[in-house]
Order: structure tokens, then C-alpha cells, then sequence
């Protein structure tokens, strides 16, 4: 019982370690070059798609965490994690610098 209960609690807290981190928690990259503002739109539509995809991940993965507390290993496969956080991170630090020249 002592083993399954370990088991159990690593497992749970491995699918929680990986989980996707929500959009809105994620912080902007700073940026390092200088960019237009006729860039802002391509940003803009770029940063949404990002976040719809990440926020998807964010549900999806909580569900698998959840699933996995519930019946353990083959749920943990299903876990997405943050693929597109560094994407997310850099084009909201593109947007904050947009915003910052008055675009």
C-alpha cells in the first residue's frame, strides 16, 4: 500500500511539473532589436495564435493531471506541456515595445 501511495504521488507530481503555464502568467522576453510598427499587426495575429494554442494546452493538460490522479500512468502521455511559452514570451515583449513607441 506504502508503494502504490509513492507511486501515486510522484506520479501526480510529475503530470503537475509539466503542465502548460496559462497565457496570462507567462512574462514578456525583452527585446533586443529595433522594431517597427508596421510589424504590429503581424505581432498582434501571431501573439493570438500563440496564446489560443497555449491556453488549449493549459485546459488540456490540466485535464491530463486530473486523469492521471485518477488512474495514473497513461494519462502523464498525454500531457502537452509549454511548447509555445518562449514564442509566447518574445511576441508579448514585441507587443509591450509596439505599445511603448505609440503604436
Amino acid at each position: 500500500m506504502m508503494k502504490q501511495t509513492t507511486l501515486a504521488a510522484m506520479i501526480t507530481a510529475l503530470a503537475l511539473s509539466a503542465c502548460a503555464t496559462a497565457p496570462a502568467k507567462i512574462i514578456p522576453t525583452p527585446v533586443t532589436r529595433e522594431i517597427a510598427c508596421t510589424e504590429k499587426p503581424r505581432i498582434d495575429a501571431e501573439l493570438t495564435a500563440a496564446t489560443d494554442a497555449q491556453n488549449k494546452a493549459a485546459i488540456s493538460d490540466k485535464i491530463a493531471a486530473t486523469t492521471a490522479f485518477l488512474v495514473f500512468l497513461p494519462a502523464v502521455v498525454m500531457i502537452k506541456g509549454n511548447k509555445l511559452k518562449p514564442e509566447i514570451a518574445r511576441l508579448k515583449g514585441e507587443a509591450a515595445a509596439l505599445q511603448a513607441k505609440g503604436c
